[in-house]
């Protein structure tokens, strides 16, 4: 997958692009507000179209948010979403600090340097207490030391920060389902990279995303070798090699596909 230019380029010109986007959908609004109030002679409309102008606006920066966590979930452009995240600030609450660790680690995952990862995870936990962060962060940290802990065949410390998810206290629902879902997800990539057994969780449990269709299909892969059908495994990673090389999943697969050659 060959990209043109660097990631700070593409960062840039994606930025640039956005930002025309909602400059000139602000001037049309207003060219169009700026008519319709001639029309109006109560000052009470003057506020409600300032009113709509800002929630343009504030639109208009949800979808640059949008656009660039799809850098990563979906565009797969690494070096450009680690640029985004690099320029970002990191903040001074809790909150925001862990959520700078997160964009930072889900980069790591994904080419596969999971020490990395976890050093970056521990230390900002030995800094700043989880429990001040809300549920769901909490719940996306615990996803990630646990996937780290996998990878790095740690067990200690896979059954201590799977114990952790399990203590997560919430009441609302969508909390409680992630909950359970990330449990069983966890369960699924243990029984496949570390016991070794087939697990069906990625065969029922569709993506969301482009990021999350490539290691769904991956961990089908796995799946299908430890299910010996061969044939399956290699349509899954024949499919997943020709995707970006950063990610340590495509490595992975390409490695596969080599020893089926020599075999």
């Amino acid at each position: 997958m060959q990209r043109q230019g660097t990631g700070e380029q593409r960062y840039k010109a994606l930025k640039k692009k956005s930002t025309y986007q909602l400059l000139s959908g602000i001037a049309f609004w207003i060219f169009v507000v700026y008519i319709w109030l001639k029309l109006k002679s109560d000052s009470v409309w003057y506020w409600i179209a300032f009113v709509f102008l800002l929630a343009y606006y504030i639109y208009g920066e949800i979808q640059w948010a949008l656009r660039t966590n799809n850098l990563f979930l979906e565009d797969i452009d690494l070096d450009a979403y680690r640029y985004f995240v690099g320029i970002c600030k990191p903040g001074k609450t809790t909150e925001t600090i862990y959520f700078t660790t997160f964009r930072k680690c889900r980069i790591e995952l994904a080419e596969g340097r999971f020490k990395d990862a976890l050093s970056i995870l521990e230390t900002t936990i030995s800094n700043h207490s989880l429990e001040k962060v809300t549920t769901f962060r909490q719940l996306t940290i615990f996803r990630q030391l646990i996937l780290c802990s996998i990878h790095l065949a740690d067990e200690e410390k896979y059954q201590y920060w799977l114990s952790r998810l399990q203590g997560v206290a919430t009441n609302r629902k969508s909390l409680l389902k992630l909950k359970d879902s990330l449990l069983e997800e966890m369960q699924a990539i243990h029984d496949l990279v570390i016991n070794k057994q087939p697990n069906p969780f990625f065969e029922t449990h569709p993506a969301k995303n482009k990021f999350s269709y490539l290691f769904n299909l991956y961990y089908k892969g796995i799946n299908a070798q430890l299910n010996r059908d061969e044939e399956k495994a290699l349509t899954c990673f024949e499919e997943l090699a020709k995707d970006n090389e950063q990610l340590f999943i495509v490595q992975q697969a390409k490695e596969e596909l080599r020893k089926a050659m020599i075999a």
